[in-house]
């Protein structure tokens, strides 16, 4: 939905390694205060993203072809 609406999305990995990082290395837990007031009621993010308008077309991603990796059953 994103792309058909015109939008680049890239995902954010960082972020919920912040949160999941702080705890158990005995920091404050403002990663995870910060995102918890970013969502909505009691959400929890399981992924997040980058996303805006791009300035630049992107090149395709590059893909093998079917045939490359359709397993098929042995004789």
């Amino acid at each position: 939905m994103a792309t058909g609406g015109g939008l680049a999305m890239q995902p954010l990995c960082q972020v919920l390694e912040r949160v999941d990082r702080e705890e158990p290395a005995g920091l404050d837990d403002v990663s995870n205060r910060e995102l918890a007031d970013l969502l909505p009621g009691a959400g929890q993010a399981i992924m997040t993203f980058r996303i805006g308008y791009p300035t630049v077309a992107a090149p395709p991603s590059p893909r093998r072809a079917v045939e490359e990796v359709l397993l098929t059953a042995a004789p």
